[in-house]
């Protein structure tokens, strides 16, 4: 049994703040997620981010926002290198590149907010000495705050009338770790992780993208018909957000077999190709050869690919970090539900998916949001069906566990896979 003590004392807060402005003045390279949470009337707009530096000149944040406010999700990337920044829309396949006149003595934070505009109060605060002590001088010398001790951190918390303010610092490092603000109809919350020092910041790889003078504009989020497609479409999403392992036996265009995923570990089986991939090394046995490798996940693909292998859609999505249900549900399509059925005893719903050219149909299961069949018709120009395909989804099982054994295949005899 254990029993924590918090101490509330009233506390001048300015020695707090200064040494957190100390703290984050000595800081020369960082890598910080920040989650940011804003409501305005009945307005809620979250987003997150990660920001990773080097000073003066290194720089990459990629914001990730999602369905929210009659526009798409979106995830972006923006690198700023000495003079050149890049803007990079993986979800569009397009990235912007120009070449800035920066001076020498130019911030980080002022360089970045010439090549991209304001990149949020959250974000400047982290880079910019000039705009953190602006921020908290609204309230260094207020002495009216209540201070705890939390594990790890040391609290500031103010209320007064109908607004509150809240402060969270580490209690050894002294960053700044919570601001939280509230008051009537609105409130304002920005959380930071740190995860350790920025050591090095790859180029970002543009070569697969098309280039744009700039970004295209969010596009409009699917609308969904009915409050039923919908529910059933979140849950679907939410299911595979949250999947830890399953073992799933799959028949496509391109052939029948089994793949099992556990952790981040992966094994897939198809025909007389077997892989398997986890902690970086990739063991895939093609036919009577074997090939092994330490490789980076966005390597996989293109590796089993040269030596005659494949990774299937669903794995691949996996893989590559996106969501199975999230990638059918595309900007400014119609979802609707089509119709309902009982597969294999289990209650399912039927999503019809419409975007420019392509009709989806998608089964899933509404006891566990898991998709059991998505059939495409890709339209001509007249709107005749000029291509259908159609892949099916068995789970052995959901999240119940999968044996080591079954995750591995031997690496016995292996060479390197060719370059």
């Amino acid at each position: 049994m254990f029993t924590t003590f918090i101490l509330f004392a009233t506390a001048n807060p300015a020695s707090i703040f200064d040494a957190s402005l100390a703290a984050h003045a000595r800081v020369r390279r960082m890598d910080v997620s920040i989650s940011i949470e804003t409501k305005v009337n009945k307005d809620d707009v979250v987003s997150s981010a990660r920001l990773q530096f080097i000073r003066p000149d290194r720089l990459q944040l990629t914001v990730q926002e999602p369905q929210q406010k009659g526009q798409a999700a979106s995830n972006r990337t923006y690198d700023l290198s000495g003079n050149t920044f890049t803007a990079l829309d993986l979800a569009a396949g397009e990235y912007a590149q120009r070449n800035f006149p920066f001076p020498s003595q130019l911030g980080l934070a002022d360089r970045l907010t010439a090549a991209l505009g304001n990149p949020g109060d959250a974000v400047g605060v982290i880079l910019s000495d000039r705009l953190l002590t602006a921020f908290l001088s609204n309230y260094r010398n207020l002495r009216d705050f209540k201070q705890s001790m939390k594990p790890g951190a040391i609290e500031l918390r103010r209320t007064y009338r109908n607004t509150s303010a809240i402060f969270d610092f580490g209690s050894s490092d002294h960053l700044l770790r919570l601001v939280r603000l509230q008051g009537p109809g609105s409130r304002l919350v920005w959380n930071f992780h740190y995860n350790g020092e920025a050591l090095t910041l790859a180029t970002p790889k543009t070569r697969a993208l098309r280039k744009v003078e700039s970004l295209t504009a969010r596009a409009a989020p699917p609308r969904y018909l009915s409050p039923e497609a919908r529910s059933l479409a979140t849950r679907s999403e939410r299911a595979y957000a949250n999947l830890r392992s399953t073992v799933c036996r799959y028949l496509g265009p391109d052939g029948s077999g089994t793949f099992w995923v556990r952790d981040g570990s992966y094994r897939q089986d198809q025909g007389q190709n077997s892989w398997s991939y986890s902690s970086r090394q990739l063991t895939a046995r093609i036919g009577d050869v074997t090939y092994s490798g330490n490789l980076r996940q966005s390597k996989i693909a293109a590796a089993l690919n040269r030596v005659g292998g494949s990774v299937q859609t669903m794995v691949l999505q996996m893989l590559q970090g996106r969501n199975p249900m999230g990638t059918l549900l595309v900007p400014e399509s119609t979802v609707r539900l089509a119709g309902q059925l009982v597969t294999e005893g289990a209650p399912c719903g039927i999503l019809e998916i419409k975007s420019k050219g392509i009709t989806l149909s998608v089964i899933v299961r509404k006891s566990d949001g898991m998709i059991l069949s998505t059939r495409s018709a890709i339209l001509g120009r007249r709107g005749e069906v000029a291509l259908r395909e159609e892949t099916t989804y068995r789970y052995d099982s959901v999240n119940r566990g999968v044996g080591g054994q079954l995750l591995s295949v031997s690496a016995a005899g292996a060479r390197p896979f060719p370059r």
